[in-house]
């Protein structure tokens, strides 16, 4: 099971994984949110200070509920994070090159086409 076959099919993909671990196959998930993306730091002066514990924060972190904690958290992330500049195809082409001998050899172990993976 690989990550393409999360993003192509979840449901089936847990499916499958709750049928290897003896969970019930028709326990539904919400597939529709997507957690933990990949993102980058916009600035790491602000991402610092953020991280770290400044005069109150303990005070105003403990007296706000969970709830409000989780929005205002992802506005912040929002505002300081921005998704990861993609990788150029020169430098794609060079790792494909790198690793064409690794992805032909997992793809023999794993009996599985890796094909798209050298494209």
């Amino acid at each position: 099971m690989l990550y393409e076959d999360l993003v192509s099919n979840p449901r089936d993909f847990l499916r499958r994984i709750f049928e290897f671990i003896g969970v019930d196959t028709e326990f539904a998930i919400d597939t529709s949110l997507r957690h933990n993306t990949g993102l980058v730091k916009r600035s790491t002066r602000t991402a610092r200070f953020l991280n770290t514990d400044f005069p109150g924060r303990k005070l105003v972190t403990r007296n706000l509920p969970e709830s409000l904690r989780k929005i205002i958290g992802r506005k912040i992330e929002r505002k300081t994070h921005e998704a990861p500049i993609p990788v150029s195809p020169d430098i794609r082409n060079m790792l494909v090159q790198v690793f064409s001998e690794d992805v032909l050899a997992l793809q023999s172990v794993l009996r599985q086409d890796l094909s798209a993976w050298l494209l």
